[in-house]
C-alpha cells in the first residue's frame, strides 16, 4: 500500500492520500420526519458485577455516543451501536447494539467487548462505538476497551453477517499495559465495493517524562481482507513525530470508488504547554 500526503483542509484539518483496493461511502439514510421512537427499551447488563470494575459512579440503562450505519443490500436493515450503562469517570459497562429489519421494531443485543457481555473480552469498560457495512452485508464493529482498576486499554473488533442479531471474531487490533499509551477514537469504514475488506483507524498518544514532558500522535490503522477473521498488524500511517507534542485525533477513512483511493480525514492538534501529572 502507498502513503501519499494531500494538503491540508484547514488549519487544524487535514487529508491522507492512500492508494489501494478502495470503494466508495454508502449513502446514508433519511429520517423523512417519521415520529421519534425508543430503540433501546432495555439493558442487557443490569445484572453484571461490577464490585471489580474501579471507582466512580455507575448509571444504568444511560446511553451515549450513538452511531448507526445502514446494509446497502437491505436499507430497512440498520444497525445502531451505543455506550451501555456510562461510568461517570469515563467508559462504560459495554457497547451494545439496536438492530432492525423494518425501521420500526428494534432488537437490543450485547456487543462482545467487556466481561459484562457473554463471550466477551475480559475488559472493565468499553467506549467510542462504530459500526460499517460492506457491500455483501456483512457489518463491521469497532471499539476501544480498557481498565479501569490496571493501565490494561485496547482497540477491539467484531463482525456481523447476520444483520447485526449476533457478533463473531472478536478480535484486539493492538492492546497495551502502559499508562503512558492511550488509543482514542477509533473508527471503522467497510470497504463499500469490495466484499470482505474493512479498515480501523484510530490515534495512538505515547508519552514521555523525562528528560522533558513531550508526546506524539500519529494515526494508526489495521485491515482486514477476510471479513474480520483476521486484521493485518496495526502500524501508523499518519505520522506526528516531526513536529513535537502534535497528534492526530478523529481519523476516519472516506472512500472513492472511482479511482480506488482512500482518503483518510483527521484533525491535527499541536499543544505549546504541556505538563503531565507526577
Amino acid at each position: 500500500m502507498q502513503f501519499r500526503a494531500r494538503a491540508s483542509l484547514a488549519t487544524a484539518t487535514a487529508a491522507l492520500l492512500l492508494a489501494a483496493v478502495a470503494g466508495g461511502v454508502p449513502a446514508g439514510a433519511s429520517t423523512g420526519g417519521a415520529p421519534l421512537a425508543l430503540i433501546s427499551p432495555g439493558d442487557p447488563y443490569a445484572a453484571c458485577n461490577l464490585t471489580a470494575d474501579g471507582d466512580g459512579t455507575n448509571y444504568p440503562s444511560a446511553e451515549d455516543e450513538p452511531y448507526a450505519a445502514a446494509n446497502p443490500r437491505d436499507p430497512a436493515n440498520t444497525i445502531t451501536i451505543y455506550q451501555q450503562d456510562r461510568w461517570s469517570n469515563g467508559g462504560a459497562r459495554g457497547l451494545s447494539s439496536s438492530y432492525t429489519t423494518d425501521g420500526v421494531h428494534f432488537t437490543q443485543t450485547a456487543l462482545p467487548f467487556t466481561h459484562c457481555a457473554p463471550g466477551g473480552l475480559a475488559y472493565q469498560r468499553a467506549s467510542d462505538g462504530w459500526v460499517s457495512f460492506g457491500p455483501d452485508g456483512t457489518a463491521y464493529a469497532s471499539a476501544l476497551v480498557f481498565d479501569a482498576t490496571t493501565a490494561r486499554s485496547a482497540v477491539a473488533a467484531a463482525t456481523s453477517t447476520d444483520g447485526g442479531r449476533s457478533w463473531q471474531h472478536v478480535a484486539e487490533l493492538i492492546s497495551d499495559n502502559d499508562p503512558a499509551i492511550v488509543d482514542d477514537k477509533n473508527a471503522v469504514t467497510a470497504d463499500p465495493v469490495h466484499p470482505g475488506v474493512a479498515y480501523q483507524v484510530w490515534d495512538r498518544v505515547d508519552q514521555a517524562t523525562s528528560p522533558t514532558p513531550v508526546f506524539d500522535g500519529p494515526g494508526y490503522i489495521s485491515i482486514t481482507r477476510d471479513h474480520g477473521r483476521t486484521w493485518s498488524p496495526a502500524e501508523p500511517f499518519v505520522v506526528t513525530s516531526s513536529t513535537p507534542n502534535t497528534q492526530t485525533i478523529g481519523n476516519q477513512i472516506v472512500v472513492d470508488p472511482r479511482t480506488d483511493t482512500l482518503y483518510d480525514f483527521f484533525d491535527s492538534i499541536t499543544f505549546t504547554d504541556v505538563k503531565f501529572p507526577h
